[in-house]
């Protein structure tokens, strides 16, 4: 009878973990989306929220130039740098590394901003030679982070994992964002097993062991 009520314990302490999950970081999962074309409905209510386009086209006898961005969202703000020279303005959105902060207060000359004055990736043409280039040009496990806003004017922030290579070929590998409004989160952060989940799934082993002593003896 103790083996049967510790399993129902922790069969109970299961039910807390999993009901308590509820409040954490939603993810994706991996996803290796082919670019440059992505459109992505990252809270799923059914409008993409992330779209990439081609922008600020340039051309010239034997010169031509296009930049590939993330499109304007009314819902959407991303971490930028200043622009050189003009730090008052958003520059380009920055490629974050695994654990950086990504939430209201940045640091430095970091900003919130829905657009950019610079493209995340660029390709140009000169004399018919194709060069590649952009801040994030060549990249691996890269972090866009976002700040995401829901029809209550609630403030979500979240993360976006791109690749690229040396000619700019673009993968959105998968994203990640914080269920609680106003709450922070580290690029590269996912789910974790809660203590209670953990704990739980612990003493189930410990009720079998010991429920395995009794029989043996």
């Amino acid at each position: 009878m103790r083996n049967t009520g510790l399993f129902i314990w922790s069969i109970g302490m299961l039910t807390l973990a999993a009901t308590q999950a509820g409040a954490a970081i939603i993810y994706s999962g991996t996803l290796e989306l082919q670019g440059p074309d992505l459109s992505v409905d990252i809270d799923e209510d059914g409008s993409a929220d992330f779209v990439t386009q081609w922008i600020f086209l340039a051309f010239g006898p034997g010169f031509s130039q296009a930049g590939l961005d993330v499109d304007y969202s009314p819902n959407m703000r991303y971490i930028n740098n200043g622009l050189p020279g003009w730090p008052s303005f958003p520059g380009t959105k920055v490629p974050l590394d695994y654990g950086d902060y990504i939430g209201p207060a940045l640091s430095g000359d970091l900003r919130w901003s829905s657009s950019s004055n610079d493209a995340m990736w660029w390709i140009t043409v000169q004399d018919m030679v194709t060069t590649y280039g952009g801040l994030w040009n060549d990249v691996t496990n890269k972090y866009l982070g976002f700040e995401m806003m829901d029809d209550d004017s609630n403030l979500f922030y979240g993360w976006i994992r791109l690749d690229a290579d040396s000619q700019n070929n673009i993968t959105l590998v998968d994203y990640a964002y914080e269920d609680v409004p106003g709450a922070s989160i580290s690029a590269g952060a996912i789910p974790e097993p809660s203590t209670a989940l953990l704990l739980g799934l612990g003493l189930v082993g410990l009720a079998t062991r010991r429920s395995a002593l009794v029989h043996r003896w």
